[in-house]
């Protein structure tokens, strides 16, 4: 019982992700760090990296099992929300916009209030984090081009930034203007485009997971304190996006703040439950 409450969790957790990465400007990382699995999340790629070619100990791992679990609940839920997303994007993209900023205040504040000591400790890495994120955010590169070798580029940048809180790898698609090709490669299953960029994806994810578990084990206070920086410099986006249309953000961010207080407060009533046990 407890391992399916732990498959359909961890699958639920996945959808979130995959609804976040389908939309520019938002990344599927916040809401790892918002759902209490991030670290979780990179250690588990780094380990399936270090142990791809040992598929003994790799099967039966509880790493691989988390992803596996974790990433059909992304893929499920990204393939399905790109038409959705396409559609509301055009439509409401004010008011789904000032959502997400709702649910990146309320993860920042709760990562923040978890980690306070820390973070005032290490505060100009935060600082550091969101310099760093505006920055990236403020670089505007536009290319027509859809050759193989971009769209493998776009697959290692898109990645690298998904896994990012506060960088978007939909929104890294956008500045290279690859967003549209690619998702609609996704939706009509090119499998051509499909590979290329699967090809890039995976390079990308090896190499950032390495680097982000690295530090995260030797440097784990400065390394998150930075990632809350950068959540708040990944706020340039969605800002720009809504418009200055302040009543649909005040609406439709508060129901986002309830969206992450809900989400915490199970979280934390499941804590106590297994504590108890």
């Amino acid at each position: 019982m407890k391992n399916k409450s732990s498959v359909v969790r961890t699958l639920f957790n996945g959808s979130l992700m995959g609804i976040a990465d389908a939309i520019p400007g938002v990344s599927g990382a916040t809401i790892a760090l918002i759902l209490g699995i991030y670290e979780q999340l990179i250690h588990s790629i780094s380990f399936f990296f270090s142990n791809v070619f040992n598929l003994k100990k790799l099967f039966k791992s509880q790493e691989l099992r988390f992803l596996v679990n974790l990433y059909v609940g992304v893929f499920i839920t990204l393939y399905i929300f790109l038409k959705i997303i396409q559609g509301l994007l055009k439509n409401n993209e004010v008011q789904l916009f000032s959502y997400f900023i709702g649910l990146i205040l309320a993860s920042i504040f709760l990562i923040f209030s978890r980690n306070k000591e820390i973070v005032l400790k290490k505060l100009h890495f935060m600082i550091l984090g969101f310099l760093v994120g505006a920055l990236v955010l403020s670089i505007n590169i536009i290319t027509k081009n859809h050759s193989t070798a971009m769209i493998f580029i776009s697959g290692v940048a898109a990645i690298s930034a998904m896994i990012l809180p506060g960088i978007s790898g939909a929104y890294v698609l956008l500045m290279l203007n690859q967003y549209d090709f690619i998702a609609n490669a996704l939706v009509n299953l090119n499998f051509n485009v499909v590979l290329v960029f699967a090809l890039g994806v995976i390079l990308g994810i090896f190499f950032m997971s390495k680097i982000l578990n690295w530090l995260l084990e030797k440097h784990h206070d400065a390394t998150l304190t930075f990632l809350i920086g950068l959540m708040i410099g990944g706020l340039r986006t969605p800002l720009q996006r809504i418009n200055g249309d302040y009543k649909s953000l005040v609406i439709f961010g508060f129901l986002g703040i309830v969206t992450v207080l809900l989400i915490s407060l199970l979280q934390r009533k499941k804590e106590e439950k297994h504590k108890k046990r």
